[in-house]
């Protein structure tokens, strides 16, 4: 995360149900803000994408 934070603050990852969700929160550092997006297949929580930087929704 630090390598791709060097090159652009707007990243997407795409992780494991199993996430842990404080540890991505961490992951935006201080004054930062986060974005999370649980995926669904079939009713059944199976992934979740965490956005950084621009890509976290303004609404």
């Amino acid at each position: 995360m630090e390598k791709s934070m060097k090159i652009s603050p707007n990243i997407a990852l795409y992780v494991p149900r199993t996430a842990d969700v404080q540890q991505l929160a961490a992951l935006a550092g201080p004054g930062g803000s986060v974005e999370l997006e649980q995926n669904f297949v079939n009713h059944k929580l199976k992934t979740v994408t965490a956005y950084y930087g621009e890509l976290v929704s303004s609404t």
